[in-house]
């Protein structure tokens, strides 16, 4: 998984490991930069304070300008209730537009509970119970505006996030589909009995995410990559001072798919 150009966000080691060959440095320069800004960080009893660290603090230490730091992708944390590991690894990981389009496992299962799924002229996706099209407010919205991948930037703790309890064990769409237009919870309990809580570790090309990842909606002169070394800083900053923080997401482009050889792992969810 080692590549020069990456920023590797799967644990705090290969993180620093990243960072240092980014910013053409060594892993004791990165240790001793999140050690000098500790003092961001206060704790008085139960509240905590955060001095925001600043990019140009960064720029600063290890004496580089932000055309200096390059590298054109991201370790992204996917999690899903996936039905067939290997067709991630033959096919990779689909939009769900390409999901509409191609024949794959997620088709065939809805399709054994009278469920179909079509991609018609102008590109509209539509979903047809018994050859009926069907849709809710839910689905157009999903269909029209929210077909992009995502997942967590930071690798080592995805599956605690208390917002994917739900999607770890089926996908929302599927429980929506069920719930709503099927009228019944038997295709949601299909689903889970048959598939596999699981992490999908994937390699990410910074030109694919979506613009709604960065604040303010708004991509800088560096594509974001400014924004991804902050927050990576700042992860491991965290982590030394125990600060209480979230696990940003990263949102592809709605028709971006991953190709299989930028799936690198697919390790199951513990109870």
């Amino acid at each position: 998984m080692k590549d020069n150009r990456m920023l590797n966000c799967l644990n705090p080691d290969l993180m620093k490991k990243s960072l240092s060959t980014i910013l053409n440095t060594n892993t004791d320069n990165i240790n001793k930069f999140i050690f000098s800004q500790r003092f961001r960080v206060r704790q008085e009893d139960i509240r905590w304070d955060y001095d925001t660290l600043d990019l140009n603090s960064i720029l600063s230490f290890f004496n580089v300008t932000i055309e200096e730091i390059a590298f054109d992708s991201i370790t992204v944390s996917h999690i899903s209730a996936i039905l067939d590991k290997e067709s991630f690894f033959k096919h990779g990981m689909l939009s769900l537009k390409a999901l509409f389009a191609t024949e794959n496992t997620f088709k065939s299962f809805l399709a054994e509970h009278g469920v179909t799924l079509e991609v018609k002229k102008e590109n509209n996706l539509s979903i047809y119970v018994r050859e009926k099209k069907m849709s809710t407010d839910y689905l157009d919205y999903r269909v029209e505006k929210d077909q992009c991948i995502n997942g967590f930037m930071f690798g080592d703790d995805p599956e605690y996030n208390r917002n994917i309890s739900n999607i770890k064990r089926c996908p929302e769409i599927v429980s929506h589909i069920g719930r709503e237009l099927l009228r019944d919870s038997k295709l949601e309990d299909e689903w889970i009995k048959r598939s596999t809580p699981s992490i999908i570790t994937l390699k990410v090309k910074i030109n694919e995410i979506a613009p709604t990842t960065f604040p303010g909606a708004v991509v800088d002169d560096t594509g974001g990559r400014s924004h991804l070394i902050l927050k990576a800083f700042e992860r491991l900053l965290f982590l030394n001072t125990n600060y209480p923080s979230e696990n940003p997401m990263i949102y592809l482009k709605e028709t971006a798919d991953i190709n299989a050889e930028c799936i690198f792992d697919i390790r199951k969810i513990k109870e």
